[in-house]
């Protein structure tokens, strides 16, 4: 059999090569769109059951949630962790990452007022309905669980709340601090702790409802923290992450909400 020549052989290779990179490669399933979500950490429970509901109304967007004290994730936005949206316990840190430029202040929304309360656990025998916030003076009170007032909202509002009732001092040799709000309810739920300052949007959860049970404390012993969000500047899905807000804004949104004690700002 007669070769082909070394000429012929390399113009049949130089069109195999030519016609193989025309081709376009086998392409999968285009990957759903992802919004990268910072959580304060006493929304956990309600942004869970929200984002059951918001998948059933957008199944084609994918959330992934961080959750973490609001002070902790400030920080991590501000040295650029790539968020897509942050959902904070005060908004004020919202309003900071707009002035740096990092949130779309267009995007800035708000979606509850913080409330504390005073939570134990289902068999402790302190009488919380009784004595409320002066339970904490009880000789059985060993330790006392808040958030660290250095990175949580919640946790400067239980120190306010502690100082307005003039307590702070009689208790202080009892704190154990939480990195974030839900950490110091996990303090008590474990036995580290007899009582929690906590988050009301914690003790309404269904694994705290279950287990536990609170007393609520005078609103006007600490200073309310208005709750709110944004985008980020350089959200990589503008469309999606408007599409979670929107949802947490609306009625569906805010009926979870408020089942968590997160009433809308200015609601009766």
């Amino acid at each position: 059999m007669t070769s082909l020549p070394s000429a012929l052989k390399c113009l049949l290779f130089a069109g195999i090569f030519s016609l193989g990179g025309c081709m376009s490669a086998p392409t999968g399933p285009v990957a759903p769109p992802t919004v990268v979500v910072a959580v304060a950490a006493d929304l956990q429970y309600a942004f869970e059951e929200m984002m059951l509901d918001f998948h059933r109304v957008h199944p084609d967007v994918v959330v992934r949630p961080t959750f973490g004290s609001s002070g902790t994730l400030f920080s991590q936005i501000s040295n650029n962790a790539p968020f897509d949206v942050f959902l904070a316990a005060d908004v004020e840190y919202v309003k900071r990452l707009a002035d740096m430029e990092l949130i779309d202040r267009t995007s800035l929304f708000v979606y509850g007022e913080s409330q504390l309360v005073i939570w134990v656990r289902e068999d402790s025998s302190l009488p919380i309905d009784q004595e409320g916030i002066k339970v904490l003076l009880d000789p059985r009170v060993k330790k006392i669980s808040i958030a660290d007032p250095k990175h949580s909202p919640y946790g400067r509002a239980a120190q306010e709340l502690l100082n307005t009732t003039k307590l702070a001092d009689q208790v202080a040799s009892k704190l154990v601090l939480g990195e974030n709000a839900a950490q110091s309810a996990q303090l008590v739920e474990n036995g580290s702790a007899n009582v929690g300052i906590i988050a009301k949007s914690l003790a309404l959860s269904p694994p705290l409802r279950a287990f536990g049970k609170f007393a609520e404390v005078p609103k006007n012993s600490f200073k309310t923290m208005i709750q709110g969000g944004g985008i980020m500047t350089n959200a990589k899905d503008r469309a999606s992450c408007e599409k979670l807000l929107d949802y947490i804004t609306s009625p569906r949104g805010r009926t979870i909400l408020s089942e968590y004690g997160l009433r809308p700002p200015k609601e009766d």
